[in-house]
């Protein structure tokens, strides 16, 4: 498996090469949150993560509040998602909402990002939200699946999906050039893996 961090407003990285030295492969910033919210950071730490070799990826809490195409629009316009980056995520565990709500807004997101930047998007949520607000959807296996769930043990299933691609497994740790505490995550996968699913955010088994 494959090392990498997550960040967001929450972070400030001062030295992206401190980050590479600890065999970090991976990085998901945080870029907006619904309509409203973007990272100021999330351009320059793209960037310079890239120019330190390793591979980074968009992130997008989505709002069922707000229109879902209107968060697309949104999202594409500030991530700047090239063939070069990680898969674009959806975040899902923020806002309380109901099935009826927030299931038509996330088809729509994914749908709508993965025809527009050719990626599969994965979906970014915990087990907990999942079942409480999305219980019983079978679609989503369609989609890779980011599981928060800090700890030790390997994560149950997650139905529908067989199994997870990226595990986030703690955000209490600190990390040579970060300041704050980033998320830390597995990639089940290897280093191939990784390229491969940067390119096309599928992993091949």
């Amino acid at each position: 498996m494959i090392i990498g961090i997550d960040i967001s407003e929450k972070n400030s990285v001062t030295a992206w090469s401190e980050i590479a030295k600890n065999q970090v492969q991976f990085a998901y910033l945080k870029c907006t949150d619904g309509i409203t919210s973007t990272v100021a950071n999330y351009t320059s730490d793209k960037k310079n993560a890239k120019q330190n070799g390793i591979l980074a990826g968009a992130y997008h809490w989505l709002n069922p509040k707000q229109e879902a195409a209107a968060q697309v629009d949104y999202f594409i316009k500030n991530a700047s998602i090239t063939d070069e980056d990680l898969p674009p995520v959806v975040c899902l565990e923020l806002y309380t909402t109901s099935k009826a709500i927030l299931e038509p807004k996330l088809k729509t997101f994914l749908e709508t990002v993965e025809t527009r930047c050719g990626k599969r998007p994965i979906i970014y949520t915990s087990a907990t939200y999942w079942k409480k607000y999305l219980a019983g959807i079978e679609w989503s296996c369609e989609y890779p699946l980011w599981i928060d769930a800090p700890g030790v043990i390997w994560p149950a299933q997650l139905f529908p999906w067989a199994g997870w691609t990226i595990w986030q497994f703690s955000y209490q740790v600190k990390i040579p050039g970060v300041s704050g505490v980033p998320g830390l995550n597995w990639f089940n996968g290897s280093k191939e893996d990784l390229q491969t699913f940067a390119k096309a955010g599928l992993v091949k088994r």
